[in-house]
């Protein structure tokens, strides 16, 4: 059944209309957004949403669980993307990655397996848009609240093993660059059109600068005091680091 929302505030990622209508189609698309008085007539439900927002569903790059659940540490892959996938759509998020970490490569693989089997059978509310991997290539210095025996240093194996397991579906991974081998793993990732960014780095400014002007680090995750203060956002210019194939 259509369902029209009429009189909302609508927040697009380019403009604000308001009065604002918007349609949603039999098969829970949107057939319209805009203003009120272009909106088409639909049968189905009519909603008058005076004093309200409506703004585009939120996706969550970096996220661990919530609600109780703990990505890879709460209980089964299915129960733990389900569970979580239901509750958060109730909260505007239609979208999200689930970060994973694990103690050791055997234990990372697998993990990344079972949760790969159950992304292929679709989720009951918020989207799995795929998984995102905080580590392991991370800096003991800047561990925050890993346990420093979950990192270790860049491995093409390691990630050769991984991207296996994760049969496309790994969508990023945070590296910190400053340890050796990370520029080799980073453009590995690359090749395989995952997003590598940095976080839990203790690098410096001509570091964090290096590889943002390259073509493998593109953003810092997270922005929060566990990356040194680099402030090395620049434009990218003169690809240097890591080197593609």
């Amino acid at each position: 059944m259509a369902i029209s929302l009429f009189y909302s505030n609508i927040l697009t990622p380019s403009e604000r209309i308001a009065p604002g209508a918007l349609v949603v189609s039999d098969e829970g698309k949107i057939a319209f957004a805009g203003g009120m008085e272009d909106a088409p007539q639909a049968d189905g439900k009519r909603l008058d949403l005076r004093g309200l927002n409506l703004v585009p569903g939120l996706i969550d790059i970096h996220v661990h669980g919530g609600k109780g659940i703990t990505f890879g540490e709460s209980g089964t892959a299915e129960d733990e993307l389900r569970g979580y996938s239901a509750w958060v759509a109730e909260n505007g998020v239609t979208g999200f990655l689930a970060s994973l970490a694990a103690p050791d490569e055997r234990a990372l693989v697998d993990l990344v397996g079972r949760y790969v089997r159950v992304l292929q059978q679709g989720l009951p509310g918020a989207e799995c848009l795929g998984i995102h991997l905080e580590g392991p290539f991370l800096s003991k210095e800047k561990k925050g609240a890993f346990d420093p025996k979950w990192l270790r240093a860049p491995s093409l194996e390691e990630t050769e093993a991984v991207l296996e397991a994760g049969q496309g579906w790994i969508r990023q991974i945070t590296v910190a660059p400053e340890l050796p081998g990370a520029a080799g793993v980073a453009a590995r990732f690359r090749r395989e059109v995952v997003v590598v960014a940095f976080g839990h780095t203790n690098c410096d400014y001509a570091t964090a600068s290096l590889a943002l002007r390259g073509t493998g680090l593109t953003s810092p995750t997270p922005t929060t005091p566990r990356a040194a203060s680099t402030s090395a956002n620049r434009p990218p210019s003169a690809p240097s680091w890591p080197p593609r194939s």
